[in-house]
């Protein structure tokens, strides 16, 4: 129902419009219209404009986000190559930083003042590149993007290939195919499922890529800006099934082609040696991905010591003297208003989160272990919210919200997110593999209620599962922007995110606050950065790739 009646609601309002009878002081009234509204959207020459220049951005992030993507993972599945469990995390660390804060990074690493890049070119005697104008305006942009989505889609692509039967490799390696054949011929076609799941995905994330009104640093004058991966909850759904899950047999095992070794296959040891100076090659472009990845949070961490006056007039990466003045400065700042905003980011993050693994676990269970008449429509249905942007029920939702008094509270950011769609669907894959259906038949037999069978037998195996669908929807509300940008109109009930992008255009009068919205920025990643380098021993690696086989 979460989703069926936002969804019906957002239908109904496209062909009913606000008219007026009885003149100028008549009553406004729902009239239908038909395909009015359809024709004039279609017809708007701002709206077909916009469509052209997202899908211009689409041509350029969507292909350089999968190609990477695809090459990191296959690069991590390689045997012998060195610092992979490094390397994977540091370029998934992007999916736990909020859309705002991710454009506010690389808006200062863009500006000629802040940019490394330009401080190298000045130095060699060569001008510095704006790359918020001009030609450079969509890579800039796409940069962005990538940056966002790789790690995402690079987890999805890894969790498929690792669950690719080892005797297939074998094989190949036994009639001489080498790495780059078994990849080409075996690896990518069996990739498929994935590639098309990040490929929706992608699309989606790219789709909601509306541009938004924030703005970048001023050096001295300001200079307006568009964030392409706008901050919202299509990274948490799409990322939902992207988490840098790791499995209880992690990539410190011997990788299954070393077994060739062990069997003593004929010319196996200097074929062997040669592999392994060419694993050099692919660690060291991981080793780049990762430093790629890590560059803005590297000068969040650098940027957030500086004074304001440092900022602006030191090398990006030079600390400053200024983070305990800047912290006191942001812990003041309105009387505290921005640890309200933190104490609000942890109530939508952790009680949604909380009640939204609950409900996932009990309607996966269902799902999987119960056969009841429109079962299949349900499964189907979810699947089709997993696939949804969430711009389509955000505004339904607002509308809905407003007609029950709830607009404008907590209750408007917490009741849309403690249905998750995909950690539903993950629930029920993950159910549908751990739950034995004979030890669940031979409760019953003994007079078990179904309720104590839900909490003795299918919650405890369900744990590992349930702590990566918890920490997943927990990323997703924390970085969500759009549903709290939507819903609440009170600066006291704002979250991290719409706070940080309330201090960011605030910072365009006085950018005197851009060293308090940095400082900001880094505390408001630190707690997720910390909760994935905890929870990652408890994560599942192969329950996406259960997903996509599901």
């Amino acid at each position: 129902m979460f989703l069926i009646v936002p969804i019906g609601y957002a239908i109904y309002l496209s062909v009913m419009q606000l008219r007026s009878s009885g003149g100028a002081f008549g009553i406004r009234r729902q009239t239908f219209v038909g395909l009015d509204n359809y024709i004039a959207a279609l017809s708007d020459p701002e709206l077909v404009a916009s469509l052209g220049r997202l899908g211009v951005f689409a041509l350029i992030s969507v292909p350089l986000t999968l190609g990477l993507a695809l090459l990191f993972a296959l690069l991590l599945d390689l045997p012998g190559v060195r610092l992979t469990r490094f390397s994977r995390l540091s370029i998934f660390l992007p999916y736990a930083v909020p859309g705002v804060i991710g454009a506010l990074l690389w808006g200062f690493l863009y500006l000629p003042r802040t940019s490394p890049g330009s401080y190298v070119l000045q130095a060699v005697g060569l001008p510095a590149i704006d790359f918020l104008n001009g030609s450079w305006l969509y890579l800039s942009l796409s940069n962005i993007a990538v940056w966002a989505g790789v790690g995402f889609n690079m987890i999805v692509m890894y969790t498929a290939l690792r669950s690719i039967p080892a005797e297939l490799y074998e094989a190949a390696k036994i009639d001489g195919a080498s790495e780059w054949q078994i990849a080409w011929r075996i690896k990518i076609p069996l990739l498929s499922p994935a590639l098309v799941l990040t490929f929706l995905f992608s699309i989606i994330a790219t789709s909601t890529a509306t541009p938004s009104t924030s703005t970048t640093p001023r050096e001295p004058q300001p200079r307006r800006w568009c964030s392409p991966w706008a901050p919202s909850s299509s990274r948490s759904g799409c990322s939902a099934s992207c988490s840098a899950a790791r499995s209880e047999t992690t990539d410190d095992r011997p990788h299954r082609s070393h077994s060739l070794r062990h069997r003593g296959v004929a010319g196996e040891s200097p074929r062997r040696r040669r592999l392994d100076r060419t694993r050099v090659v692919p660690t060291i472009v991981l080793l780049m991905g990762a430093i790629y990845t890590l560059v803005p949070i590297v000068w969040v961490v650098t940027a957030s010591t500086k004074s304001r006056g440092e900022l602006f007039s030191t090398f990006s990466f030079i600390p400053g003297t200024g983070f305990w003045q800047n912290l006191v400065d942001l812990s003041t700042y309105e009387g505290g208003v921005y640890w309200k905003w933190a104490g609000n980011s942890l109530l939508y993050a952790g009680g949604g989160a909380v009640l939204s693994t609950l409900v996932s676990a009990a309607a996966g269970y269902a799902l999987a272990r119960y056969r009841f008449r429109g079962r299949a429509v349900v499964f189907n249905v979810l699947l089709a919210g997993v696939m949804l942007p969430q711009i389509t029920l955000a505004i339904p939702q607002y509308f809905l919200m407003a007609e029950l008094g709830l607009a404008n509270t907590a209750w408007a950011v917490l009741l849309p997110s403690i249905i998750n769609p995909f950690g539903i669907y993950l629930a029920t894959i993950y159910a549908q593999s751990s739950v034995p259906e004979e030890t669940v038949e031979a409760a019953r037999l003994d007079g078990a209620s179904e309720f104590r069978i839900f909490l003795s037998i299918a919650m405890p195996v369900m744990v590992p599962g349930l702590i990566t669908v918890f920490m997943l929807q927990f990323v997703g509300i924390w970085n969500n922007f759009l549903l709290p940008f939507i819903m609440l109109s009170d600066e006291n009930l704002y979250p991290l995110t719409t706070g940080l992008y309330l201090l960011l255009n605030r910072g365009t009068g006085t950018p005197a606050l851009y060293s308090l919205a940095i400082v900001g920025a880094l505390l408001a990643i630190v707690p997720l950065l910390l909760l994935m380098v905890f929870l990652q021993r408890f994560w599942r690696l192969d329950l996406v790739s259960g997903s996509l086989k599901g």
